[in-house]
């Protein structure tokens, strides 16, 4: 509140009057995530919450995503699944935007069943450095393949492009720079990048692609196409034009095969192709997400009679899981031994009422 009084020189004064002009400024701090959102595990059917704490000038907007796509609704500080399913596993991140910036976080859900734990793996992360050709050349197909040799080629982290769009409508800077069609580059440009997957004990994977792509873009897996964004059906060449996005900066979420997905060293090789020979820019960035499902079947090994008919095996299963060691001698009436939790990811079981000339079979099972 200001507050003016206004006084005249004498009680006959001829005239009155006031102004005032104030001036100042005012602060406006761009978010930021005191508290992150944290990793979490539940069981299948369980729930599980996201809490987030964020501090800027307000109004603050919050926007949780998944696997890159905004959850509707999800517009508060925490973010809960209530009966989380097993195709509720993966990466969730909250993004707090005001004015003048955003602030990211992002943590995993990892889903565990009683005979499948479902958990998310990051394969390429969004600053992932790519080797890229952009000299023009029409490299054909052989690029794409893993034996390609890419040594000689510049390489960088993404995201990786130019854009002179004002205001900036991407959520990062260019990292690593391309020179666009309008100041002399090509309308084709080739990336490639490396990344390991291993698969012990793997019965299904889900891949997830999160992608910043300014045209179009040709994914090719091991050599394999697994996806385009935003190019026609058909054959692609080194001349074929993407068709224009609006707006720039969206993300676009693609699900690739996983069947060319290899247990090791794998290749991911993408043709970034602009929509004219006029494009004044070309941008790419994308993340890869591997959402793994693999069975809790535990396994017997090295089984040995000691001394006193003590019968002795190895046992492994999945950390924190309660198994039943069971005998039988006809495979059809079961008798449990012990029930215990594996609590190291492999455990010595003993029967010492094994006797060395007498049949018995033993099994484990995994149990609530």
């Amino acid at each position: 509140v200001i507050a003016v009084e206004v006084h005249q020189s004498a009680v006959n004064s001829s005239d009155l009057g006031f102004d005032l002009e104030l001036t100042g400024t005012r602060t406006i701090y761009a978010p930021a995530l005191l508290l992150p959102p944290s990793d979490v595990s539940v069981d299948v059917g369980e729930s599980a919450m996201f809490i987030a704490s964020a501090t800027g000038s307000a109004p603050l907007a919050y926007q949780w995503r998944f696997n890159g796509v905004p959850i509707p609704g999800a517009t508060l500080p925490a973010y809960s699944v209530p009966s989380a399913q097993l195709t509720n596993a993966g990466t969730y991140s909250l993004v707090v935007s005001n004015a003048v910036g955003t602030a990211t976080g992002a943590a995993t859900l990892t889903l565990v069943g009683p005979l499948v734990t479902t958990r998310p793996v990051s394969l390429i992360p969004l600053h992932q450095v790519w080797r890229f050709d952009q000299s023009s050349n029409d490299l054909g197909a052989a690029w794409r393949e893993v034996s390609f040799n890419d040594a000689a080629w510049a390489s960088g982290p993404a995201l990786i492009g130019f854009e002179n769009s004002a205001p900036f409508p991407y959520f990062e800077p260019m990292t690593t720079p391309l020179v666009p069609p309008a100041q002399g580059g090509p309308i084709t440009v080739y990336l490639r990048t490396h990344f390991a997957f291993t698969m012990p004990h793997v019965s299904a994977v889900t891949l997830t692609a999160s992608n910043w792509v300014d045209d179009g873009a040709v994914y090719y897996l091991n050599g394999a196409e697994v996806g385009r964004l935003r190019m026609a059906a058909g054959a692609v060449d080194f001349t074929t034009l993407a068709q224009g996005v609006a707006p720039e900066g969206q993300t676009n979420v693609l699900t690739f095969p996983p069947t060319s997905l290899a247990d090791g060293d794998n290749v991911l090789a993408v043709e970034l192709h602009q929509s004219a020979i006029t494009s004044s820019d070309a941008v790419f960035g994308m993340t890869l997400d591997a959402t793994v499902t693999a069975t809790n079947q535990p396994a017997l090994f090295s089984p040995q009679i000691s001394g006193g008919n003590t019968f002795h095996v190895a046992f492994t299963g999945v950390i924190g899981r309660r198994y039943s060691l069971e005998r039988s001698t006809n495979l059809r009436n079961w008798i449990e031994v012990f029930n215990f939790n594996n609590t190291t990811g492999q455990t010595l079981l003993s029967d010492p009422g094994a006797a060395a000339n007498s049949p018995r079979f033993y099994r484990v099972r995994l149990v609530p």
